[in-house]
C-alpha cells in the first residue's frame, strides 16, 4: 500500500509540474539574413523580421513561421533590391520530456517566395513548395535553455539539410532568445548549391 501510494503522489507530483509548464509560445524576431547562390555569383544579405508561434501540449504541437523582407542583391556586381517570404507551417510529436531535456520530431509544410526585379525587368519570380522533417532536442532548465534542431527540407527543384542553434532566456513570461539558422539546399536541374543564414535575435512570449 505504501508503494503504491507513493507512485500515486509522484504522479500527481509530476502532473502538476508539467501542467505548470508554458506550453505555448511566440517569437517575434529581428533576422540578418545572408541567402547565396555561388555558381550565379547571386549573392542577398539584409534585415528580415519574423514571427514564430509554437502551441500545444505535452505529447504534441502545432508550429507556423512567416519570416521576410527586402534584401540588397548582388548578380555578378549589379546591385538593386530583393524580396524573399518564407512560410511554414506544421505538426510536432514530442518523444521525451522532463525538467531538463526535451526530444521531439516535426514534420511541416514550407514555401519559399523570392522575387528579383531591377529597372523594371522581372528576374526571378519563383516559388518553391515542399515539406521538411526535422529532429529537435531542448537542454537545460526553464530560465536558461539550448535548443537545436537538424532537418531535411524538400522543395520543388531544390532539397538539402537545416540545422539551427538557439539560445533561451526565459526569467518570466516574456524572454530573449539568440538564434543562428543554416540552410544548404543543392538543385535538382543544375549544379548549384542555395545557401540561407539567418541570425536571430527576438523576444519571448510565453504563457
Amino acid at each position: 500500500m505504501r508503494t503504491a501510494g507513493l507512485f500515486v503522489v509522484l504522479g500527481i507530483f509530476c502532473g502538476s509540474a508539467w501542467a505548470q509548464m508554458p506550453r505555448n509560445r511566440v517569437d517575434v524576431y529581428y533576422a540578418f539574413t545572408d541567402f547565396e547562390i555561388d555558381e550565379i555569383d547571386l549573392d542577398m544579405d539584409g534585415d528580415t523580421v519574423g514571427v514564430r508561434v509554437r502551441g500545444g501540449d505535452q505529447l504534441g504541437f502545432l508550429t507556423f513561421e512567416l519570416q521576410g523582407g527586402d534584401l540588397d542583391t548582388r548578380i555578378n556586381s549589379v546591385k538593386f533590391r530583393n524580396s524573399v517570404q518564407n512560410y511554414r507551417g506544421g505538426v510536432g510529436l514530442r518523444a521525451l520530456r522532463s525538467r531538463n531535456a526535451d526530444l521531439w520530431g516535426r514534420l511541416e509544410y514550407t514555401r519559399l517566395d523570392t522575387d528579383l526585379n531591377a529597372g523594371g525587368f522581372n528576374f526571378i519570380d519563383d516559388r518553391e513548395e515542399g515539406y521538411g522533417v526535422h529532429l529537435g532536442a531542448q537542454l537545460g532548465g526553464a530560465e536558461f535553455n539550448v535548443v537545436a534542431e537538424a532537418g531535411y527540407l524538400a522543395y520543388t527543384n531544390l532539397a538539402g539539410g537545416e540545422y539551427s542553434v538557439c539560445l533561451n532566456w526565459q526569467p518570466r513570461g516574456i524572454g530573449l532568445f539568440v538564434e543562428s539558422r543554416y540552410t544548404d539546399l543543392e538543385f535538382d536541374d543544375f549544379d548549384a548549391d542555395q545557401e540561407i543564414l539567418d541570425l536571430r535575435v527576438g523576444v519571448r512570449f510565453q504563457f
